[in-house]
């Protein structure tokens, strides 16, 4: 059942929403955590601490257990702001995945048509650490604000 975009009208969440915004919560803060806990590790940590393992887990169960919290937040009331946010990440996602491998083609059939061999290391590795990550970026950016864009407009 769809329910309509009409202004005014509230949408309803519920005790399931709320499990899986849970779950996509903290599958989604799981990574974000160890992004922070690298960030934590090279600013914060003495380097005596850099092999245990109390620190990795401590920063990533948080960034988790709170990215769940808000997940279940968003299942049980659903609000404006977090439906265009939880579809631009997956806008960015999807875009960015395509607008990397696209780019990563276009790249390859432009060095093939201009003669560059691709068994030539510097080539291959400007495409793949490069064009490829900087063109999923960009497409993912583009992608994301389109959808959430969208998403706002239509709630």
């Amino acid at each position: 059942m769809r329910e309509s975009g009409q202004p005014g009208r509230r949408r309803s969440g519920s005790a399931g929403r709320a499990v899986l915004g849970a779950v996509l919560g903290s599958l989604v803060g799981l990574p974000t955590g160890f992004l922070a806990y690298m960030v934590v590790r090279d600013l914060l940590l003495p380097t005596s601490l850099w092999s245990s393992d109390l620190p990795l887990w401590g920063v990533m169960g948080g960034v988790a257990l709170a990215a769940a919290a808000l997940g279940a937040a968003q299942g049980a009331r659903p609000t404006r702001l977090g439906h265009a946010l939880a579809r631009g990440l997956g806008g960015f996602l999807g875009a960015a995945v395509l607008g990397g491998l696209g780019i990563g083609v276009l790249a390859l059939v432009i060095g093939d048509l201009a003669g560059v061999s691709q068994r030539e290391g510097a080539f291959a590795m400007g495409v793949a650490f490069t064009l490829v990550p900087l063109g999923g970026l960009a497409c993912g950016l583009v992608g994301a604000v389109w959808l959430a864009r969208r998403a706002w407009r239509r709630w």
